[in-house]
């Protein structure tokens, strides 16, 4: 019986949050989010319409998500080319992950020089020691 009623309200979640694309609602809630992200039939074309409004708007990590959850493969290479040009150890993590592949060694030194360059340098003394700068990643942790 349980079973059933998570059912129904699983179905009636989902025309809801369907519905909400056509609305005038600007982001959704933590429990709307949830709620859509964990639908099995979520429409690709309203995941990446969040994913859009999210990225507009500077919320990346939620962008991810949603185009994660889209498979909307360009959009998260576009991403992953901006996490480089500013340096973003972290968002350049997630979105190999989310790709499903790995950074290789020239990327990470890569990264690493563009994160110093930007003064962002504990991003930068991490990536010089996933890409095995240890010299340089030493460099940026000793002080001068």
């Amino acid at each position: 019986m349980a079973d059933s009623s998570l059912g129904v309200s699983a179905r009636s979640n989902a025309g809801r949050l369907e519905g909400i694309v056509m609305g005038k609602k600007d982001f959704l809630s933590c429990l709307e989010k949830r709620d859509l992200m964990s639908q099995m039939a979520a429409s690709s074309e309203n995941l990446l319409h969040w994913g859009e409004k999210y990225e507009q708007a500077g919320r990346v990590a939620d962008a991810i998500d949603f185009y994660t959850k889209a498979g909307a493969k360009d959009a998260l290479l576009r991403l992953l080319d901006k996490a480089r040009a500013e340096g973003d150890l972290f968002l350049m993590r997630r979105l190999h992950h989310a790709l499903g592949s790995v950074a290789h060694a020239e990327e990470w030194l890569a990264l690493a020089r563009k994160a110093e360059e930007l003064g962002k340098f504990a991003f930068a003394a991490e990536a010089y020691r996933l890409g095995g700068a240890v010299e340089d990643m030493e460099r940026i942790m000793s002080p001068s």
